[in-house]
């Protein structure tokens, strides 16, 4: 089946610098999936913080950000939003950086309540769980699509509730459901784990 997905073709790796009293790039768009390296060290420690810290030049780290640290780390953006970091020993020279993540899938999420519901995001062990209250579902075809924009999985919706076995890696992906005529009905990014 042909996908009309605009999509990157492969994750990106990125690096962030310092130079002198300044991150390069200081802001940095990317993708969902992306790998990103920021060159942090003991002369410039580098903390992710909220938006509110990162406007006010605090260095309050964000809980369940990347922390602190002291020498080059690298991650992998795993959501769609803005990622905001701090030098902690140079913040009062504005030593400051953003990274905007984007989703490469180039589809907006279009999450209809009314008509499908997943019963849990993540996919814990690839289960696929959902449950039909517009009865005029059944028969429209639910897919995967990975972050290269490759479909890889699609089943038919028989009934108004079931369960499938995607089988793939733990990962983030993107999931639509297409009515017999192609039209995209629901999309929403889901997130496989073991």
């Amino acid at each position: 089946m042909f996908l009309f997905l605009t999509v990157s073709s492969m994750a990106t790796d990125h690096v962030i610098s310092t130079s002198g009293l300044t991150y390069a790039p200081a802001e940095l768009t990317v993708n969902v999936g992306d790998n990103i390296t920021i060159n942090a060290s003991s002369v410039h420690p580098t903390t992710e913080v909220s938006q509110a810290t990162w406007e006010a030049n605090g260095t309050a780290a964000l809980v369940g950000g990347f922390g602190t640290n002291t020498a080059s780390f690298t991650f992998t953006v795993e959501e769609v939003g803005i990622i905001y970091y701090v030098c902690d020993d140079h913040i009062a020279s504005g030593m400051k950086g953003l990274i905007n993540v984007l989703d490469p899938v180039g589809i907006p999420e279009l999450v209809n309540s009314d008509g499908f519901t997943l019963n849990s995001n993540p996919l814990v062990a690839g289960l696929l769980s959902y449950t039909l209250v517009d009865k005029e579902l059944i028969g429209s075809q639910v897919e995967i699509i990975d972050l290269s924009g490759k479909l890889v999985f699609q089943e038919r919706l028989i009934s108004s509730s079931a369960a499938f076995q995607t089988n793939l890696k733990v990962g983030v992906y993107l999931l639509v459901i297409r009515r017999n005529d192609e039209a995209i009905l629901f999309t929403q990014r889901v997130f496989i784990e073991n």
